[in-house]
């Protein structure tokens, strides 16, 4: 089993790449922040893990067929779709063509 203290390093050696390392944290930071002030908001309580989890069963395959290009959305479960409503996210399509996945960004 590899150490713990492996998954929180960061392996950075330049100053420059340090401080966008910090940036990058910072930022996921204030998002996860804002993304649990708005479910607070609609009394919904969630861990950081939790939003984790749940974002990460949320997925977009590119797939081709015939030469054409779609993405398949992954299957949404009740956590997700609750998730979903309380933020206010679009609803994607089951199937959607690479050419109008940019009115879903």
């Amino acid at each position: 089993m590899p150490e713990i203290s492996r998954f929180f390093s960061m392996y950075h050696w330049t100053d420059k790449r340090i401080e966008e390392h910090l940036c990058l944290c910072y930022i996921g930071f204030c998002l996860l922040n804002y993304l649990q002030q708005q479910l607070l908001s609609k009394n919904i309580k969630a861990s950081e893990n939790r939003i984790r989890k749940i974002f990460s069963k949320m997925q977009l395959s590119l797939i081709e067929q015939k030469g054409n290009h779609y993405f398949l959305r992954s299957a949404i479960d009740q956590e997700s779709e609750e998730l979903k409503k309380a933020l206010n996210l679009p609803i994607l399509n089951d199937i959607i063509p690479q050419s109008s996945i940019s009115k879903y960004l």
